[in-house]
């Protein structure tokens, strides 16, 4: 089972007066599994654009993938936001619903790739999202990684900014259309 998470998060640049001591209560986060897939796709179907959604074998090979570094927050047994990450050498990402992720090893990884992060839209704005890359965060300080990298898509930038990422030079993996931006921390 999951744990709960009572303090602010270490990942945000955000004021720890931004959270809701309400939520640390409320949401309990959890390893993703295969079985959680369909709650995963429940979810990014209220977050993304049709060109943006991605099939149930992609999420499954990804969470495969990486077990320990793809996050569920429940609430009352209610999935109501997930966090898809992965170890990398370098910063790397994976195409867009390509079920092909290829991590290495936590202990080898130079970075974590973020590919994906979604939220309910009634749990949005009370730092579900926060908690869970918390919960990345304490993986990857564990295993010594320390760089982060992920694509923004759908004007995510200024959110991934707030928590300290930068927009790359380098372009974007493919299939995420012509406004998406890599971004690194």
């Amino acid at each position: 089972m999951g744990r709960l998470l009572r303090s602010p998060t270490a990942f945000t640049q955000i004021s720890p007066h931004h959270y809701s001591s309400r939520v640390h209560q409320e949401v309990e986060i959890q390893a993703l599994t295969a079985t959680d897939v369909p709650s995963v796709l429940r979810i990014q179907e209220t977050a993304y654009a049709a060109n943006f959604l991605e099939g149930a074998d992609s999420f499954v090979s990804k969470i495969a993938a990486s077990s320990t570094t793809s996050f569920g927050a429940w609430h009352n047994g209610e999935m109501v936001g997930y966090l898809i990450a992965f170890p990398v050498d370098g910063h790397a990402g994976v195409a867009l619903n390509s079920s092909v992720a290829s991590p290495v090893s936590l202990d080898e990884a130079t970075a974590m790739y973020v590919h994906d992060l979604a939220v309910h839209p009634t749990w949005r704005g009370r730092a579900v999202a926060d908690h869970l890359l918390e919960e990345l965060t304490l993986v990857s300080a564990h295993h010594s990684i320390t760089a982060y990298a992920l694509v923004s898509v759908q004007g995510s930038q200024g959110f991934w900014e707030k928590r300290g990422f930068v927009v790359s030079a380098d372009p974007a993996p493919n299939g995420y259309g012509p406004e998406a931006v890599l971004m690194l921390r």
